[in-house]
């Protein structure tokens, strides 16, 4: 395991909160704003550090980002789809998304997942 990866796995075990721009390029988030929604286009963790914990302290930490951010946001929404590592539902539900249609038939609606941020900012 890199340096920095083996740092930062020792910063989360001690339960620090790391911010976004502490975490290494291996973690990649691509996102974007549409209105008062943000929305996560592409979510990833290196292989070698999943299931122990990297992946909640990353998403806590584009969290804070985004709340803290220029821009008022009220939502996540995120596609939680297979991408060949395992349907990743689960992982967001505990993240506190939920579903935003259970009963389609349709593959993206049935994935599609959302997140309502509590924040202060007041929009202009």
């Amino acid at each position: 395991m890199p340096n920095d990866l083996k740092t930062l796995s020792e910063r989360i075990a001690r339960g620090e909160q790391p911010e976004y721009a502490d975490f290494p390029d291996e973690y990649i988030l691509q996102g974007h704003d549409s209105g008062d929604l943000f929305w996560i286009d592409w979510f990833h963790i290196p292989k070698e550090v999943r299931g122990k914990g990297h992946g909640r302290a990353f998403y806590q930490a584009i969290e804070r980002w985004v709340r803290d951010g220029e821009v008022v946001t009220k939502q996540i929404r995120i596609m939680a789809a297979d991408s060949g590592n395992g349907p990743t539902d689960e992982f967001w539900i505990k993240m506190g998304f939920e579903h935003i249609s259970e009963n389609s038939e349709d593959y993206e609606q049935s994935h599609m997942m959302r997140k309502t941020l509590k924040t202060k900012k007041v929009p202009v």
